[in-house]
């Protein structure tokens, strides 16, 4: 399993550089173990959605205002269209 920012940015990467997906990606945590594991897998996809999108944005595929509304997209306001929120 990739833990690792960079190793899950590259994955995540694949997925962002296709438009149609930017609306079904959203983040979810299994973490049974407490605050500390919480925090940890947060700050971990926090680091890789700003790495894949830091590589789209270096390589003009996208511009700095798509970077922050798809991260937007995948940390918070998907699950909230998903869940209806």
């Amino acid at each position: 399993f990739a833990n690792h920012p960079k190793i899950i940015a590259k994955m995540l990467r694949n997925l962002l550089e296709k438009p149609l997906l930017w609306d079904k990606i959203l983040y979810g945590s299994d973490v049974l173990f407490g605050e500390r594991y919480i925090y940890t897998c947060a700050r971990t996809v926090r680091d890789s959605v700003y790495y894949a999108l830091a590589g789209m944005i270096d390589e003009d595929i996208i511009d700095e205002d798509t970077g922050i509304m798809i991260s937007n997209k995948i940390l918070r306001d998907n699950a909230i269209r998903l869940y209806k929120l």
